[in-house]
Parts: C-alpha cells; sequence; structure tokens
C-alpha cells in the first residue's frame, strides 16, 4: 500500500462493487498503477521523496508534502484551481483504469464480453463515459497540485512532474 487500499473504493462517487471474485483484480489495478501515476504527477525525484515520506497509513509527514496532498483551493492571478486531496485524485485515475475493463475477458476464441441473466450490461460507450468522467474529474486535482508546485518551486526544486490528458471514449 502506498496510499489506497479496496476499501477506499466501497462508498461514494469512486465505488465500484467488490466481491471475492474481483477484490484481487481491484488490488491488482492499484498496485499496478499507484506509484507511476504518483510519479508522472511530481516527476521521478519528488514522487519518490513523497512515497518515502508517507507513513503506514499512506498520509505524508512532512509539511511540504502534507501542503499538496490535502484538499485546496488556490488563485494564482486570474486562475482557480482546486483540489480535492491527492488520495481522492488517485481514486479517479484508478477508478477508470480498473472499470474500463472490467466487462472484458481475453480468452482462446478471442477478446470477449460477458453475458448476464439478471441484469444488462451498459453500453461501452455509457461505461467508458461514466469512467472518464472519474478520471477528468482527477484531473483538476492534478492540476491544481502541480500549479501549487509551480507557486513556490524553492519548496519543491526536484519537481518534474508531467501532464495528465483528458478521456474522451465519448466523441471518438
Amino acid at each position: 500500500m502506498i496510499i489506497l487500499e479496496t476499501t477506499d473504493f466501497t462508498a461514494g462517487f469512486y465505488q465500484i462493487s467488490q466481491s471475492d471474485f474481483n477484490k484481487s483484480g481491484l488490488q491488482l489495478a492499484i498496485d499496478c498503477n499507484e506509484k507511476s501515476l504518483i510519479l508522472h504527477l511530481l516527476g521521478v525525484q519528488l514522487g519518490n521523496l513523497f512515497i518515502a515520506d508517507l507513513d503506514v497509513n499512506g498520509v505524508p509527514q512532512t509539511q511540504r508534502f502534507t501542503d499538496i496532498f490535502v484538499a485546496f483551493d488556490i488563485q494564482p492571478d486570474d486562475c482557480i484551481f482546486s483540489s480535492k486531496g491527492m488520495k481522492k485524485m488517485l481514486q479517479g485515475f484508478i477508478y477508470f483504469l480498473y472499470t474500463i475493463d472490467l466487462n472484458i475477458d481475453t480468452t482462446d476464441t478471442g477478446i470477449v464480453t460477458s453475458d448476464n441473466e439478471n441484469s444488462s450490461i451498459i453500453p461501452g460507450g455509457t461505461l467508458y463515459r461514466n469512467a472518464d468522467k472519474r478520471w477528468n474529474d482527477s484531473l483538476i486535482s492534478s492540476e491544481a497540485i502541480q500549479a501549487l508546485i509551480c507557486q513556490d518551486l524553492t519548496v519543491y526544486p526536484e519537481f518534474k512532474g508531467q501532464v495528465f490528458r483528458p478521456k474522451f471514449a465519448g466523441i471518438l
């Protein structure tokens, strides 16, 4: 665990239905993506320093990292930036990365989608639009975190983060 656990997806905007069948897949999505998302956000050096600063509960101990971890609003010049916090940002990115592949399996006969007797699978466009919304909401927080860092690069001299790109499956 760096910051997220599967229990962070049991309720609210980022809720993912969990059972013994799919919980390991969600944990795998967290394990495979969480660190790379942090490194992308902050750059390799600052990202690794941030991760090393986390306690066993995934909370930073140093003020400079706490400042970018918690929710905040800033207004440099004429722009307003709002972050829901790094944990919520990561939840949105992981939600997207996990849910876009939920109904797809690779089998001997190729890539297939599952069928269900008791409910209807939503159309792919709707599924992707729902996942896109979580990703794009997280972009707002990632932009705010990077804007806060750029306000005072003397506090974050190691910063070399990259810009996340929006997802728009509905118009592709």
